[in-house]
């Protein structure tokens, strides 16, 4: 009887658990954003471009470059989750909310928030198409 309860206590700890994880099976919270994806932030600035098969990411004003090719794509309860490695071994992660945005710098709308981030930092802005 206390091992099913404990089998029976764990198995829903483990589906509660797995649940709570974004995946690529879970229904998608809005339309996938079109690709080339265009994606940009202010202070420190920095642009964000993506095709189906490559991403870019130009940042700290233009001082640090980011390529990698293959982005993998994710579902998440909010939007979209893009994880890209670079050649050297680098990890970026985008993620791309159904929220609409404005650019603090030049006040251009966009459909979507952005945020990217990159070994310690988190890169916060806009994409889509304005």
């Amino acid at each position: 009887m206390r091992v099913n309860a404990l089998v029976t206590v764990t198995a829903l700890l483990t589906l509660a658990g797995c649940q709570a994880r974004p995946s690529s099976d879970m229904e998608a919270p809005f339309p996938q954003p079109q690709t080339p994806l265009k994606a940009v932030g202010q202070e420190p600035g920095w642009i964000l471009k993506m095709t189906n098969d490559a991403l870019s990411l130009s940042y700290q004003y233009g001082e640090k470059q980011f390529q990698a090719t293959n982005p993998q794509l994710e579902h998440t309860t909010k939007g979209y989750r893009y994880t890209a490695v670079s050649s050297e071994g680098e990890k970026l992660i985008l993620y791309i909310d159904d929220q609409n945005c404005t650019d603090s710098m030049s006040g251009m709308p966009y459909p979507y928030t952005a945020t990217v981030i990159i070994g310690n930092q988190t890169l916060e802005g806009c994409g889509g198409d304005p």
